[in-house]
């Protein structure tokens, strides 16, 4: 098998990454052994916000102990193309319910645009097939 090194992604084809994908997965430490999940979120104003609900496991983990890795990523079904990145750090719970708000709002607004980008990219297809 021959291995094949993934470039080094720049700055912005990192901020491209994080600005064009909704879902990641983040890493929790749960009484010594990981946890992951996947999570919507929006990059907005040089910052990830997630979606999270009020309640469960993800949720008193993060009480615990706010050390995660959150893993984004975008590749070609046949994996020609290959683009990820992996960010450690401290997760906190946004206490402002205005900022909440608002990043909800965001996640709602930008799974939403996601959705009719793909209905008119299917839509294409199917006419280019008819």
């Amino acid at each position: 098998m021959v291995s094949v090194k993934l470039p080094k992604m720049d700055e912005d084809e990192i901020k491209d990454l994080l600005k064009n994908k909704s879902i990641c997965r983040i890493a929790f430490i749960d009484e010594g052994y990981p946890y992951i999940s996947p999570f919507q979120y929006v990059y907005f104003n040089k910052c990830l916000y997630f979606h999270f609900t009020d309640y469960g496991k993800k949720k008193n983990i993060l009480l615990k102990n706010g050390n995660v890795c959150v893993s984004i990523e975008e590749f070609a079904p046949d994996l020609t193309s290959y683009k990820f990145i992996s960010i450690q750090g401290n997760l906190k719970l946004i206490k402002d319910n205005k900022t909440s708000s608002r990043v909800n709002e965001l996640v709602v607004m930008n799974f939403r645009i996601k959705m009719a980008i793909n209905t008119i990219k299917n839509a294409k297809e199917v006419k280019d097939a008819a």
